[in-house]
């Protein structure tokens, strides 16, 4: 490498110290497949797990759905003011009436 800038050349010198190039041993490829492997496993574990997760949440889902639409088919449409009107005694309304008609 014959380079007009010695800036340049001291960059690469020094890149080269820092970053050696890897020896190419026979245990090389073997290991760097393993590791490759290891790490498809992991995202395969990873996708499966997430896909119960979401298929666990729209169970739950759907399930709070029909009990929400079966506890409103049991509920009857009464007001506040038809409650309040089945709990009072309407004998006493009468006799409060007549007793006001009677002063």
């Amino acid at each position: 490498m014959n380079s007009a800038d010695p800036k340049f050349d001291r960059l690469m010198t020094d890149y080269k110290a820092a970053c050696p190039e890897p020896d190419a041993t026979l245990g090389f490829m073997p290991s760097l497949w393993s590791r490759i492997e290891a790490q498809k496993r992991f995202l395969k574990n990873a996708r499966g797990w997430a896909s119960a997760y979401v298929m666990a949440a729209a169970v739950i889902c759907l399930l709070l759905v029909v009990l929400i639409a079966f506890q409103a088919g049991r509920t009857t449409h009464t007001t506040y003011v038809d409650v309040l009107d089945d709990s009072q005694d309407s004998s006493v309304l009468v006799e409060a009436g007549s007793v006001k008609e009677n002063n």
